[in-house]
């Protein structure tokens, strides 16, 4: 998919593959996804979800993708807000229910920007809002795995949410590679403690990880592991965005 430009105002996709090898999406300008006034589901730019049988080639790259909107509906509150609601994302793969591989994924040359969740306190519904998230076979019971992705040389910018991350490692991710991406201004509503630029949880990938050479500014923490092995997360960039206002 090379050169379009997809908008899906009142949809939950701009661009969806389930179960595909050798897919790339590439020069496309994807924006304006996602209702949050009456929709009822998470929202991407692009999502690559897993199917029934191992997938691999799936190159995201060099899209620009803006103002993605996870779904809400303003007229629930409450558990039912709660159970609708969606989150927004720039570039999904998975998702956390997947009990298959996919292999030779390469996110690059990204723009992500302006994406959106509600950020209600989460018993009214409130979600998360992504850059990318890579979650394969996160939930409990799943066995999918994410086999060393690359994920490089992507700008994520203004992202707002109950919580936000840059970069989601969300589901294991063994050999992954998270590397000059610049990744800024992230707003949570969790008092400032949920704006991530790349956390790494559910992941027992976590200790062949490598996050290198990567610029984390205006945000909580630039890089936050839940998982009991070390990351090596050496040579990155934490601070304003210039040295005169760190």
């Amino acid at each position: 998919i090379n050169g379009f430009t997809i908008t899906n105002p009142l949809g939950s996709f701009g661009i969806y593959a389930q179960g595909r090898n050798n897919t790339t999406v590439k020069y496309n300008i994807i924006t304006d996804i996602g209702n949050s006034t009456s929709g009822s589901a998470p929202s991407y730019g692009v999502a690559i979800e897993m199917g029934a049988a191992n997938i691999s080639n799936v190159d995201i790259l060099h899209n620009c993708i803006s103002n993605i909107r996870g779904g809400a509906n303003t007229a629930l509150t409450g558990a039912a807000a709660k159970a609708n609601n969606g989150s927004g994302g720039g570039i999904g793969v998975g998702f956390s229910g997947a009990n298959f591989d996919v292999s030779n994924l390469t996110i690059s040359g990204n723009r992500i920007s302006a994406v959106t969740a509600s950020t209600n306190d989460f018993a009214e519904g409130g979600k998360g809002a992504y850059g990318v998230i890579v979650n394969v076979g996160a939930s409990v019971g799943a066995v999918g795995k994410a086999i060393s992705p690359l994920i490089q040389s992507n700008d994520i910018t203004d992202l707002e949410g109950l919580w936000a991350h840059g970069i989601g490692l969300e589901g294991e991710t063994p050999g992954a590679s998270v590397l000059n991406n610049f990744i800024d201004d992230l707003t949570d509503h969790k008092g400032n403690t949920d704006a991530i630029g790349v956390l790494i949880e559910d992941n027992a990938g976590a200790g062949t990880i490598g996050i290198h050479d990567n610029s984390f500014t205006k945000m909580a923490l630039g890089i936050k592991n839940n998982m009991p092995a070390l990351v090596d997360a050496m040579c990155n960039w934490y601070g304003g965005t210039n040295a005169a206002t760190v």
